[in-house]
Formats: structure tokens, C-alpha cells, sequence
């Protein structure tokens, strides 16, 4: 008899939900290099005075959600913006640019009390059994570039529950294009962003943390029925430099009432797009603006170096706090 549940058999595919906390068939393989799916039954165990030196006697279950984390991919050009829709802002067709381009720009929404992330529905499991995580909301995302290193990404996930039920079956792998996080390009201005690129940032990670947190009612079930943002969202940006001038470190020490805005970008080109015109290539643009809240000094490869941190700010010119532009070949990512 076959051993079924083996690692290389397991699977993770995802669709965007029309209607939030209602499974929706898997539009789309996603390759996961590692991600742990964790369901969560919060129970209490009455602690009664019974003659006995038995610590509990009885239990009932009053909370039930999913954690899906850790989920760490291979980023891509064509699988980016669809990640991004649970994480910054909800953007599924791309604005044609270059008559064969199409770009999507995420900003993360300011003003107007507008909420418009997606959710998802994950399937995630093996030949022994997989399961329909629904209304699965983002709440972690993670991107990280390094030099001589690919670029990496990981996301967490919240849902509500693990439906066993079939695969959806005959998805085709799709083509894509691996980001290179070794091409990346930094730069760090004080004014007018992507306007000086410097040539000591050895590595770089941006991190945005949604605020969404699960909400539970009387309703009859144990599992959360909705979701709310209850704080406001945040990305914070870390940078390692190697220590061949002072310039970001003397820009540290300067603790004016207003301190010394940095503007940070960083940018990574792909192939050419068929058709575009001039020129024009698969691109990803992470624009964030900080100040540096922490410089501490370090080794790395027999250099020292300063790590670099700060979270989002929000910058008049740019009318956000940090913005991810994607431009690849496809008019949507819906599906």
C-alpha cells in the first residue's frame, strides 16, 4: 500500500473571494517553499470543587479560527500584484502602459474610511486530505532582496475554518517570471525619491503588518463571522549598509524637531515585455518614507556595517506613507 501524505504531494491553491467568508473554487496554483496551516479550538475546562484530585471533569469548545503562517514563496512579476490585493489595497486589472504593459499601483488607502482588502480562499493539503480555508484575510507581509541572493516573500493568513473537501483539480501551471532580487536596485534621497542610487545597501527587508483582526458574535457558531482593522496599518523598512561613508549615519544622528525624511526605493527590472514600447520591462518599485528610528553598528563578511530601521511616514508629495508598483504583461490577476 502506498504511504500517502508525503511532502513532495502536498499542495497550496487559492482563488479571491466574491463574497467574503464564502468558499470559493481555486482559481490558481500557488508554489509555496513552506508555510504551516494551524487550527485553533479555544476550549474551557470548568475547575470545580469535586472531592477529587481530577483536574477537569468536563469541557466545551467557544472559539474556533485558522492560522495559516509562514507561508514563504518565490516572489514573481505575474503573482505579485495578486498577493498584494490582501495586503495594501484591492487593485485586480492593470492599467495598460506601453500599449502591451499593464501596471498596478498599490497605494494603501488615506482617507474616505474605505477598508477594500480581499480575502481568500486557500487550499492547502496532500494526497491524504485537503482542506478549504475561507475567508482567509492577510495580516503579514514580508519581502526581503540581498545581494547574491534571490528575492524572497513570505505572508501570513488568518481564516475561519478547515473544510475538508476535494482539490479543485486541472489547474494548469502558469508562466512566470522569477523577480531576482540580486538586480535590485536602492535608493535613498532626502527630497525627490529614486533620484540617487547608492552603492553600499547590502540588504534590504520591508514589512507591512495589515491591523486585520477577527470578529466574533452571538451567532450560533464558533467561528469568526467577519474581520476588522483595529489599529491603523504600518510598513517598516530595514537596511544594511556597509559602513564606507557616514552619510546615512550622520543623517541619523540629526535629531532636529523634524528629523531628516528618508525616501527609499527600491527597484528591480525584468525581461522586456513583448510588444511594449520603448523598452519596456517587467518592474517591481517599493517606494517608502521613514526616518531612521535605529542605526546600530555590526559585522557582516568581514565588514562593518549599520543596520538601518524605520517605519512608514506619511509624505505630502507622495500623498501616501509607502506605495509597491508592479508592471508585467497580464491585464488582470483576478483569476
Amino acid at each position: 500500500m502506498a504511504i500517502t501524505g508525503s511532502l513532495p504531494l502536498s499542495l497550496y491553491q487559492a482563488a479571491i473571494e466574491g463574497t467574503e467568508g464564502t468558499i470559493q473554487a481555486a482559481t490558481r496554483r500557488i508554489p509555496m517553499m513552506g508555510g504551516v496551516l494551524t487550527e485553533n479550538i479555544e476550549r474551557q475546562f470548568p475547575q470545580e470543587i469535586r472531592n477529587s484530585l481530577i483536574a477537569n471533569y468536563r469541557s466545551f469548545p467557544t472559539k474556533r479560527w485558522v492560522e495559516l503562517s509562514g507561508m514563504e514563496a518565490a516572489p514573481t512579476f505575474e503573482d505579485l500584484p495578486w498577493f498584494l490585493n490582501f495586503f495594501i489595497s484591492n487593485q485586480t486589472a492593470g492599467a495598460p502602459t506601453a500599449l502591451a504593459a499593464f501596471k498596478y499601483d498599490f497605494k494603501p488607502r488615506d482617507g474616505g474610511r474605505v477598508d477594500d482588502l480581499k480575502s481568500a480562499t486557500w487550499e492547502v493539503g496532500n494526497t491524504t486530505q485537503n482542506y478549504a480555508v475561507n475567508g482567509a484575510v492577510g495580516t503579514r507581509f514580508e519581502m526581503g532582496f540581498g545581494v547574491g541572493a534571490p528575492a524572497t516573500m513570505s505572508v501570513d493568513f488568518l481564516g475561519r475554518i478547515a473544510t475538508p473537501q476535494a482539490a479543485t483539480s486541472a489547474l494548469a501551471d502558469r508562466v512566470t517570471e522569477d523577480i531576482n532580487g540580486a538586480l535590485a536596485i536602492a535608493y535613498i534621497d532626502t527630497t525627490t525619491i529614486g533620484s540617487t542610487a547608492v552603492t553600499n545597501v547590502l540588504d534590504a527587508k520591508v514589512s507591512i503588518e495589515t491591523a486585520n483582526t477577527q470578529f466574533w458574535a452571538l451567532s450560533g457558531n464558533l467561528h469568526p463571522i467577519d474581520r476588522y482593522r483595529n489599529a491603523a496599518r504600518k510598513a517598516t523598512v530595514e537596511c544594511t549598509l556597509a559602513f564606507t561613508d557616514t552619510t546615512e549615519y550622520a543623517i541619523f544622528q540629526t535629531v532636529s524637531s523634524a528629523n531628516t525624511p528618508r525616501k527609499i526605493r527600491l527597484r528591480v527590472n525584468g525581461s522586456a515585455i513583448s510588444g511594449a514600447s520603448g523598452g519596456q520591462t517587467k518592474q517591481l518599485t517599493i517606494d517608502l518614507y521613514t526616518v531612521w528610528q535605529e542605526a546600530p553598528f555590526g559585522e557582516q563578511d568581514g565588514l562593518n556595517v549599520v543596520k538601518f530601521k524605520g517605519e512608514s511616514m506619511y509624505d505630502t508629495t507622495a500623498a501616501t506613507d509607502f506605495s509597491i508598483q508592479v508592471i508585467n504583461a497580464l491585464s488582470s490577476v483576478a483569476s
